[in-house]
């Protein structure tokens, strides 16, 4: 098996190390991480690929699944191998001030992918329903600040826990004064491999019943060729397994970037289509405003000359009104005279029936003065007849003037009505100007916001061609463009 370690000859006898890569020859160092997420362990999930492969466990714990790279390492590797295991990962609970840890995510990939074999649990007081104490655990993994209270932790709880077989993995540390010394005192000073790369991954070999692969890299020490090599194994294939998830990371932001950037240039090509409508109508409804300009220009003008007209007729009117005052006061003077002369006409016609009454006794007097009175009666006579005949005249003339007065007062009416009639279209005509002037605002306003908004999005454009991300990458699209099929 290519997996399995070779018997160690006679220099390996003289150099512990110096046959330490052969069982790193595995396949599980070149296996790529399921669950990519940004993370700092990601270049040591080789390592975690590689004892898990060595060790076999058939309990694996990861303390600290917030960040769940390591745990779906785990449940990676011993679904490839087919192991009989079970992946527990632990998240502690949140202080009485800190916000409890969002797993949802990571609960959801877990079921997806490794339901049959892992577990997350978000608070580790449950652990007692997950597995009992004589349940040993061979691998446990710490992907948590190592802080006194987590040794404190270690000491009580998971120490106890692990086998003969048991491997404890720090993945994170250093936080804690006196981190160095409590790995040596974990382990008596021995049995402890370190890798360092963008963080510190240090294994310690906890259990003293270590299979043979495991046992001949827990024995080599600080400084020697097997070690340095073993360590450079792991760091470049680390940093390797880093870069192409980072790569990957890069890829899949630049496929979002460009798919973003080709929905705003459609949001923008969509608004430009909007512009150039809203240019269309605006250019419309500037045809018509002028139009109804005209038109109201044209009715302000006529207006106006209506206006001019009726103050002429007012005028007019005003000037034949007085005429016809003055008039009517002349003949009523004149009335008046007629009748004052008709009263004195009436008088004298008494006074002459009282005196011809009392010369009637004396016709017999004289001939003569019968005769003068006679003639006097006849002219006096014709006299009545003419007043008679002048104040009929004088009635007929007022008739025709009332008439007449009455016929200028119906003309009046009637250019009221019409002057009226004129002032309630000028008023309507005033109000569709203003409707139309508003309506022309909000288009002007609607147009002024498309303009921004299709600013906004090809300045984000630009500022999306122009950032450092996009220099960065355009090596890679050139790569991607020059291997693609055609």
């Amino acid at each position: 098996m290519p997996n399995d370690l070779i018997q160690p000859d006679t220099q390996s006898l003289q150099n512990p190390g110096a046959d330490i890569l052969a069982p790193l020859a595995s396949r599980s160092l070149f296996w790529r991480s399921r669950y990519l997420e940004p993370s700092s362990v990601l270049c040591h999930v080789p390592l975690l690929f590689w004892l898990t492969e060595a060790a076999r466990p058939r309990i694996a714990v990861t303390l600290g699944v917030e960040d769940a790279v390591p745990h779906f390492a785990l449940c990676q590797a011993v679904d490839k191998l087919g192991l009989d295991s079970l992946c527990i990962g632990f998240e502690p609970a949140a202080g009485p001030e800190a916000k409890a840890a969002d797993l949802a995510h990571q609960v959801a990939f877990n079921e997806a992918n490794f339901a049959d074999f892992s577990q997350i649990v978000q608070d580790g007081t449950l652990r007692e329903s997950i597995f009992s104490r004589e349940h040993k655990i061979d691998l446990l993994v710490v992907n948590l600040p190592v802080t006194q209270a987590l040794a404190d932790e270690l000491d009580k709880t998971w120490l106890p826990q692990l086998s003969e077989r048991g491997i404890i993995v720090f993945l994170q540390g250093g936080e804690m004064p006196g981190y160095s010394s409590y790995l040596r005192h974990l382990t008596s000073g021995s049995n402890i491999f370190t890798c360092d790369l963008e963080t510190r991954a240090s294994v310690v070999f906890y259990g003293a019943e270590q299979n043979d692969r495991l046992q001949r890299l827990a024995n080599l020490n600080g400084g020697q060729s097997g070690y340095l090599a073993a360590r450079n194994v792991f760091a470049r294939l680390g940093e390797l397994h880093s870069n192409t998830a980072k790569l990957a990371f890069k890829t899949r932001e630049s496929h979002i970037a460009r798919k973003q950037r080709d929905e705003k240039a459609a949001e923008l090509k969509n608004a430009q289509t909007e512009v150039a409508k809203l240019r269309t109508e605006f250019e419309k409804l500037a045809t018509q405003y002028s139009e109804r300009s005209e038109m109201v220009a044209k009715v302000q003008a006529e207006s106006f000359d209506l206006s001019q007209t009726v103050t002429t007729l007012k005028e007019a009117l005003q000037d034949s009104l007085s005429k016809h005052e003055q008039e009517v006061g002349e003949l009523g003077e004149e009335l008046a005279r007629l009748q004052e002369r008709l009263k004195c006409a009436e008088a004298e016609r008494q006074d002459l029936e009282d005196r011809t009454a009392e010369q009637k006794g004396s016709i017999s007097k004289s001939k003569q003065e019968a005769g003068v009175l006679r003639e006097e009666r006849n002219l006096l006579q014709d006299r009545l007849k003419r007043a008679e005949t002048e104040r009929q005249e004088l009635e007929k003339r007022a008739a025709e003037q009332k008439d007449c007065l009455n016929e200028r007062y119906h003309d009046i009416a009637v250019l009221g009505l019409e002057l009226q009639a004129k002032a309630g279209e000028v008023g309507e005509l005033t109000k569709q100007l203003a409707s139309f002037d508003q309506e022309l605002e909000s288009l002007r306003r609607a147009l002024a916001e498309t303009e921004q908004l299709r600013d906004l999005h090809a300045e984000r454009i630009r500022a999306l061609e122009n950032s450092s991300s996009w220099r960065v990458t355009a090596p890679l699209r050139k790569i991607s463009l020059m291997i693609k099929p055609r």
